[in-house]
């Protein structure tokens, strides 16, 4: 996994994202199939991902991710939407909306992002 680096903000998105690369899952429900995915980016809102076969827009699915915000690892998981699907880079990358998690996961995912860097837009998060 490597540390997390702020990448240039887009207009349209409301969190900033940082690079984490790291190793999940995405199932689609009703598909018997889970797709072995490499993160790229994350954010609160959302991440960007890296796989092998294109993924229908607009369809939800179930992210499970190993995170380590203090040197430990831990399961992350959500719901997400899949945004876009794009191939860029000679890769396919594909963007994923968090719709759906736990309060324990919205921790552990904030947890994650703090422990790399001071971004004051999560102190509030912090205090919920």
């Amino acid at each position: 996994m490597s540390n997390l680096t702020p990448l240039a903000h887009h207009e349209r998105r409301k969190n900033p994202r940082f690079t984490l690369v790291t190793r999940g899952e995405l199932a689609i429900s009703g598909v018997d199939k889970a797709w072995s995915v490499y993160t790229n980016d994350i954010s609160m809102g959302g991440v960007g991902i890296v796989h092998d076969e294109p993924l229908p827009a607009g369809v939800r699915a179930c992210l499970s991710l190993t995170l380590m915000p203090n040197g430990q690892p831990e399961v992350f998981t959500a719901v997400v939407r899949i945004q876009h699907c794009t191939f860029g880079g000679m890769q396919l990358r594909t963007g994923l909306q968090l719709i759906g998690m736990t309060l324990g996961n919205r921790m552990l995912l904030e947890r994650t992002l703090l422990s790399r860097t001071e971004i004051p837009e999560l102190e509030p998060l912090m205090r919920v």
